[in-house]
C-alpha cells in the first residue's frame, strides 16, 4: 500500500475535536472502525470527555496507547509479553552484574562489594540510561572515562558493554523485560498485528508523536508504509510556506525529510 501523506492539523486549532471530525469523515459514522496509536493513555480520556459532551451514543474509535500496541505486535509474533521489571528489580539485577564483573574487573571491584542500598543511586541512573539505549535501538560499549566525576562513574563507563550484555541475559533468565526492551523487540518483527493493520474497515491513525526513539520509528514508519496515517498538530507553515516554520515544530519537518513524506493541510489556519 502507498504511504499516505502526512496529516497536518493546525495548532491553532483544538487537536482532538478536528481529529474526531476526521475520524467521522473516513469512518461515514462507523467509528469503531478506526483505531488511534496514541504515545500513552491520556488522549484516550479527553476523546472520551469530547464524544460526551457533544452526546454521542454507541462505539468509539478503538485508542491504543503505544505500550499495549507493543504488547499485541509481540503477541502477533508469537512471542507473549513478559512482566516489566520494577526499577528496584532492575538496580537488583544490575548490582548482581557488577558483583559477576567485579572480580575480573580491577575498576570494578570496589563496586562490587557494595551492598544493594549504596548500590542503588548508581544502579537507578544504570537502568535509566539501558532503557533510554533500548528504545532508541543501540548497543553500548565499554568506554575509556578519564575524565569522570568518579571512580563509581568511571568503573561502571569502564564496563558499560559489558553490564549491558550481562543485564540482558539476567532479564531473560528471570522471564522479565522492560518497555524499552520490549518496544525494541516489536520493532525488529516483522507481522503488524490485526488491531494495527491498516485496511478498508480498520483506518489506523497514528497521533501524538513529535520525537521519536530509534525503536518508535520504526515501529511507526512499518505502519505508515502499511497505510497508516500520520496526523501531525503542527504549525501550518509546514504545508503553506508562508513564514518559516517554528522552531517548536522543526522536529515534524525533519520526521516528513526522513521520510521523504508529502503532507496535506486538514483545517483552516484560524481559531475554531
Amino acid at each position: 500500500m502507498h504511504a499516505s501523506p502526512f496529516l497536518l492539523f493546525s495548532w491553532h486549532r483544538p487537536f482532538l475535536r478536528d481529529l474526531l471530525l476526521y475520524v467521522e469523515e473516513i469512518s461515514q459514522g462507523h467509528c469503531e472502525e478506526v483505531v488511534i496509536l496514541v504515545p500513552n493513555t491520556r488522549p484516550f480520556r479527553y476523546i472520551v470527555d469530547i464524544y460526551r459532551q457533544e452526546g454521542v451514543t454507541g462505539l468509539l474509535p478503538r485508542v491504543v496507547p503505544l505500550e499495549e500496541a507493543v504488547d499485541a505486535w509481540l503477541l502477533a509474533n508469537a512471542l507473549p509479553p513478559t512482566p516489566h521489571a520494577s526499577l528496584l528489580d532492575r538496580c537488583a539485577l544490575l548490582h548482581q552484574c557488577v558483583k559477576m564483573l567485579g572480580p575480573r574487573n580491577e575498576l570494578l571491584a570496589s563496586m562490587s562489594e557494595m551492598d544493594l542500598v549504596h548500590f542503588w543511586p548508581w544502579g537507578s541512573r544504570l537502568a535509566q540510561l539501558f532503557e533510554e539505549l533500548f528504545s532508541n535501538a543501540l548497543v553500548p560499549k565499554d568506554l575509556t572515562a578519564v575524565d569522570a566525576p568518579s571512580k563509581e562513574a568511571q568503573a561502571l563507563l569502564s564496563s558499560l558493554g559489558q553490564i549491558h550484555t550481562q543485564f540482558c541475559e539476567l532479564l531473560e533468565q528471570n522471564g522479565l523485560s522492560t518497555p524499552g526492551l520490549d518496544l525494541l523487540r516489536a520493532s525488529r518483527l516483522a507481522s503488524i498485528p490485526p488491531l494495527l493493520k491498516p485496511s478498508e474497515h480498520n483506518h489506523l491513525l497514528i497521533a501524538g508523536f513529535s520525537v521519536l526513539d530509534g525503536a518508535q520509528e520504526r515501529l511507526l514508519k512499518t505502519l505508515w508504509q502499511a497505510g497508516g496515517d500520520i496526523c501531525l498538530h503542527t504549525d501550518p507553515a509546514l504545508q503553506t510556506g508562508k513564514t518559516p516554520v517554528s522552531h517548536a515544530c522543526l522536529c515534524h519537518k525533519a520526521w516528513c525529510q526522513r521520510w521523504q513524506a508529502q503532507t496535506r493541510l486538514m483545517s483552516e489556519d484560524s481559531p475554531a
